[in-house]
């Protein structure tokens, strides 16, 4: 068989002996949907293209599905729009085999697709079945990309499968009209894709399981290093979190959420782990909020216990209470032979044994974590997170960037943030990157060193923190980094063109939210070979949806789904989507519909599948009946004047209902309030979009939480005492950054 079909005919050979042998030897197939094949007349089949092998594996798979009658009806096509005569004949070809009662399997994007993305859908699709009654069959082929052949960063490589015999689905979707858009039936695959990744999700994995088979794999390879100097291997780190999780059951009982108020360091990466072996829901505690808000998570949570350190305490300036547990006195309680039992355990005992001994049984859907809200505009709910939901977020990423072994994850964010949860604590330990923390993101020094001297190579972090390292940091510093990823905020297409200008590095931005585990969408490179380039970096963008993960836009006022380009409500579906809000279900069920989590966030899709963000809801104002976006115009302002930050808030106004507020850093001399409003002017903004001059305030710094994130409760306040407020705010627990740690 021509595993290849020409893009300018239509191919329906049968397989050869090598194909059945190759089959039967290396794989196989999991057949999903196959009651939506037709089992009489022809229909379109529509797929993603991953791998050589694709027309291999669907025509076996409709051949176990429907017989080998079946099987025989099927042709293949792959368009190239390059070659527009011989695309008419092939798509005039497909078009009387459909109307024959044979089935045409269309592979949508023209090419095998080089990275992990879904690229776009041709529009021949809707040349073949305009005007026919017969259906279009949407379909996705899963896993080949990990297969003996595969394309990999944009080359075909050969390999060992990770599995023998590799097992492959192939999975049919429910039926679409033949009216359907290239765009809806690509987004329909997306669907299955995300159902596909969701049912991967097998009894007993977990995220303590998938560490330990990375410790037993690596043992020897660097998983942690922090501020301290202290460098951990992967067995080392699986003997320390062993030590931990049985000092821990002493003291935890039968409470099943334990806070965690440790800074991104080794001991709050142990503390994590170790928790996790005890089948215990880590509730990771944001240290930087308002002492009443603080308890409020507590009290929600239900949380008995906090593992903190002394040394941590004493940097924030906090009191002790009964709640807390010092990592300090838990290792001074240990008896002599404790560390050796736990050290010996990580090396002698079989993965099984250990597993069944040291790690409490769970399902892989229960809660692994607690991650509470930013709190930026309202108090924090408690999002509740499931180990699958964390595992496929790891696999994903892991898909879309393929580390080689030398990769270092540097984590600045800290735990009780969903990416420092999810990017800088468990994808490392999962995949065997390690990972070299700083606890304090805004110390560039210390940032540079790690990637300077330590060999960090994937920095991550809000647009705010690398705007703070631009300044602090020597171009030759960063020389070493490969990836740099953004996100919690919009990149500002000024900074985006001045960090790659200073470091030689693209800003990778992406999309998530800590209810979807949490990235959603990412920016790559673009990848180049022989065949040409497949665009993974889309300037304003917020990148493709990872692997598994599907997005569209609704109609602000209803549950119409929008076409590419049309702006409206981005929702999401996928394995990475939260339980829900902890102790409210009737939060948890405002936002979700039918599976779809409702982001809030406003914005559009385009032809090629790139996410653009246009606003949040919740940063609307609406004056003079008219809704204004608050990001829109802190972009512009960025724009004209990168080196100042601002932040767009409003207050009530008796004429027009709202009135809007910019707080922003000090301005350079020559600049003032009344030339930025004639700046914006000249940008094209409506006249309600400009402030008025008298409506700017000055603060020394633009308030920010201690994700990165601005402070959208704090804005609003110096907004409405005109400045007076303009510094950090203070309490029972003074907002800190952790600094120092134990």
């Amino acid at each position: 068989m021509n595993d290849a079909p020409s893009p300018a005919s239509i191919e329906s050979s049968t397989d050869g002996l090598i194909d059945r042998l190759r089959y039967r030897w290396f794989y196989r197939v999991r057949v999903k949907g196959s009651d939506h094949i037709p089992r009489v007349h022809g229909a379109l089949l529509v797929s993603n293209h991953v791998s050589e092998i694709d027309p291999l594996l669907v025509r076996r798979a409709i051949r176990r599905a429907l017989g080998r009658r079946a099987a025989d009806r099927v042709a293949f096509l792959r368009p190239d729009e390059n070659d527009s005569a011989g695309v008419e004949r092939a798509l005039a070809a497909a078009r009387q085999q459909i109307e024959n009662g044979r089935l045409v399997c269309l592979f949508a994007e023209g090419t095998i697709a080089r990275g992990a993305k879904l690229l776009r859908f041709t529009r021949a699709l809707e040349r073949i079945v305009g005007g026919l009654k017969l259906p279009i069959v949407p379909l996705t082929i899963d896993r080949p990309w990990g297969s003996i052949e595969r394309r990999d960063q944009g080359t075909l490589r050969w390999k060992w499968p990770r599995r023998f015999p590799y097992q492959v689905t192939v999975c049919f979707g429910e039926p679409l009209p033949p009216t359907s858009s290239a765009f809806r039936v690509r987004r329909a695959v997306q669907e299955l894709q995300a159902r596909v990744f969701d049912r991967r999700k097998r009894r007993g994995e977990t995220l303590p399981i998938k560490f330990i088979r990375t410790a037993r794999r690596f043992p020897f390879r660097q998983a942690m290093k922090d501020h301290t100097g202290r460098a951990l291997t992967f067995l080392q780190a699986l003997a320390g979190s062993l030590l931990l999780r049985k000092l821990l059951a002493r003291r935890v009982g039968e409470n099943s959420f334990v806070g965690v108020l440790l800074p991104p360091s080794n001991a709050g990466a142990l503390t994590n782990v170790a928790l996790a072996l005890l089948g215990k829901v880590a509730v990771n505690l944001n240290y930087s909020l308002a002492n009443d808000v603080f308890e409020r998570c507590l009290k929600k949570a239900g949380i008995r216990t906090i593992v903190t350190s002394k040394i941590f305490l004493r940097k924030l300036g906090w009191d002790d209470r009964p709640e807390y547990v010092a990592i300090e006195d838990l290792l001074r309680e240990a008896g002599v032979l404790a560390k050796p039992g736990a050290f010996l355990a990580a090396v002698l005992l079989p993965a099984v044994l250990l597993r069944r001994l040291w790690c409490a049984e769970q399902d892989p859907s229960a809660p692994a974590a607690v991650l509470f809200s930013s709190g930026s505009t309202g108090d924090p709910k408690g999002i509740v997170l499931s180990h699958h939901n964390v595992l496929s977020n790891v696999q994903s990423i892991a898909q879309v960037f393929q580390l080689e072994p030398f990769d270092r994850v540097v984590g600045v964010l800290p735990f009780f943030h969903a990416f420092g949860y999810t990017v800088t604590l468990w994808f490392p330990l999962i995949t065997g990157q390690g990972a070299l923390y700083a606890p304090d993101p805004r110390d560039g020094k210390s940032v540079a060193r790690l990637v300077r001297e330590e060999g960090g190579t994937l920095l991550v972090g809000p647009p705010t923190f690398f705007q703070i390292w631009m300044r602090q940091v020597d171009p030759d510093d960063f020389r070493r980094l490969r990836y740099a990823l953004t996100g919690a905020e919009k990149l500002k297409p000024a900074l985006a063109r001045e960090f790659r200008s200073r470091f030689g590095v693209t800003l990778l931005e992406g999309y998530g939210a800590t209810e979807l585990s949490p990235v959603v969408s990412i920016n790559t490179f673009d990848l180049v070979d022989d065949g040409g380039v497949e665009v993974g970096h889309k300037e304003g963008s917020l990148g493709h949806p990872l692997p598994g993960v599907t997005v569209k836009v609704v109609a602000l006022d209803g549950e119409t789904e929008l076409d590419s380009g049309q702006e409206g409500m981005l929702c999401v579906k996928g394995p990475n989507v939260m339980i829900g809000y902890l102790n409210d279900p009737d939060g948890t069920a405002d936002v979700m519909r039918d599976g779809w989590y409702v982001t809030g966030d406003v914005g559009k899709i385009d032809e090629d599948g790139f996410i653009e963000i246009t606003d949040r809801l919740s940063r609307f104002s609406k004056i003079g009946g008219e809704m204004v976006p608050h990001v829109k115009i802190e972009s512009e302002l960025q724009e004209i004047l990168s080196v100042v930050i601002f932040g767009v808030t409003a207050i009530a106004d008796d004429l027009k209902g709202e009135r809007l507020v910019v707080v922003h850093s000090p301005l350079p001399r020559d600049w003032t309030p009344a030339r930025l409003c004639e700046g914006l002017r000249q940008r094209g903004l409506p006249n309600l979009w400009v402030p008025r001059p008298t409506s700017f305030i000055e603060v020394d710094e633009v308030p920010v939480l201690a994700t990165g994130k601005t402070d959208l409760r704090m804005l609003k306040e110096i907004a409405h005492h005109g400045g007076a407020t303009a510094r950090p705010r203070t309490d029972t627990n003074p907002r800190r950054d952790g600094s120092e740690t134990c």
